[in-house]
């Protein structure tokens, strides 16, 4: 994978239903340099994608808030990733069906990298 900063890109973590995030993982490895990887909201009722731009930007309105960053993922920086979150904090990240989980990152060096999402359903 190289840099994920496309609207259209494929890596997007949600459920059908109601969800609760539990846990990322991700792994850096291959060449150097780090950049901060925020993982963003992208909630399920946006309909407004921009065709006219193919990158990010706060002001293409696609993204409703900045969940989590991880500052200096990669190589030069945290070269893995284990966030878990505490059972406590659970209500504070848990979304509804159809909301989508997208890391945004932009690869500094084409390193080889790879992240997983754990989603459990969340109660009713």
């Amino acid at each position: 994978m190289g840099s994920v900063q496309d609207l259209s890109s494929p890596y997007r973590f949600g459920l059908r239903d109601r969800f609760v995030l539990v846990a990322i993982k991700g792994l850096f490895s291959g060449g150097s340099g780090s950049a901060d990887m925020t993982i963003r909201l992208q909630h399920a009722d946006r309909t407004g994608w921009s065709k006219d731009h193919d990158t990010i930007a706060d002001s293409d309105g696609v993204y409703d808030f900045h969940e989590v960053i991880f500052e200096g993922a990669g190589t030069d920086g945290d070269a893995y990733i284990d966030y878990r979150v505490a059972v406590e904090e659970y209500p504070r990240y848990t979304y509804f069906a159809g909301d989508m989980l997208v890391p945004v990152w932009t690869n500094p060096n084409t390193q080889i990298w790879a992240i997983e999402f754990a989603l459990a359903p969340a109660e009713q």
